[in-house]
C-alpha cells in the first residue's frame, strides 16, 4: 500500500501551472527484479496519478529517472544508462523510515528540463517542460499493511 502528496509547478512556453495535493491519495510502489543482476538486482518504481497527470520515479543502482505525463504527452529525464552511476543532480531524495512505513521525499533543488518522450526510453529534442525549483513529491509505502 502506498499514498502520495505533492506540490509542484510546471512551466511550458512561459506558462506556469501548479499541481497541489496535500491530502494523501493512493499511489503505487513496485520493486522490479533485474534479470541481469548487474547492480542491486532491482528497480524501485514510485507512481502517482490524478486526473490528467501522472508522475513516475524510478531508482536503479545509483541512477534515477523521472517522468511526468500531462494529458497524452509524457516528458522525462533519466540517468539510467549503461553505467547507471549518476544521480539526477537537480533532485534531492530523502528517505524516512517510521514504524513499518517508508516515505520518499523528492525535492527539486534546481529547475529541471524534461523532454517529450516519443517512445519508451527515447526523447524528442523540440518539446519540453520545466519542473520548477521548490517542487516536491512524497510517497509513503506502508510495509506492514502489505503483510496483513
Amino acid at each position: 500500500m502506498a499514498n502520495a502528496t505533492w506540490d509542484f509547478v510546471l512551466e511550458q512556453e512561459n506558462e506556469r501551472k501548479a499541481f497541489v495535493q496535500h491530502h494523501p491519495v493512493e499511489a503505487s510502489f513496485e520493486v522490479v527484479a533485474d534479470p541481469d543482476s548487474v547492480y542491486d538486482c532491482s528497480t524501485r518504481r514510485y507512481s502517482i496519478s490524478q486526473d490528467d497527470f501522472s508522475m513516475n520515479y524510478a531508482i536503479y543502482a545509483n541512477s534515477d529517472e523521472l517522468s511526468i505525463r500531462l494529458g497524452d504527452i509524457t516528458y522525462g529525464i533519466s540517468t539510467i544508462d549503461g553505467g547507471s552511476d549518476v544521480h539526477l543532480g537537480q533532485l534531492c531524495q530523502r528517505f524516512r523510515d517510521r514504524n513499518g512505513s517508508e516515505t520518499l521525499v523528492l525535492t527539486v533543488i534546481d529547475d529541471m528540463i524534461l523532454k517529450e518522450k516519443t517512445s519508451p526510453g527515447k526523447t524528442e529534442k523540440g518539446k519540453s517542460l520545466i519542473l520548477k525549483r521548490g517542487s516536491s513529491f512524497a510517497v509513503t509505502v506502508n510495509y506492514l499493511a502489505d503483510l496483513k
